[in-house]
């Protein structure tokens, strides 16, 4: 009897162990997205800024 529990306690700690790592490389792997998402956009925004300043001020001259 001891020994099933300790056998049913093992494989309850490997189940939860290997998705708890699974669980931490999802949520690495979402804020890299997130940043990745972020610095995009920010970079985009200054670029079309950039670009329509160009284009503003070449229209002047």
């Amino acid at each position: 009897m001891v020994f099933i529990c300790i056998i049913m306690q093992h494989i309850h700690n490997t189940v939860f162990s290997s998705s708890n790592v699974f669980a931490k490389q999802q949520v690495i792997v979402k804020a890299k997205h997130r940043f990745l998402v972020q610095h995009a956009s920010y970079s985009f925004e200054r670029a079309v800024n950039c670009h329509f300043v160009t284009l503003y001020v070449t229209d002047f001259k």
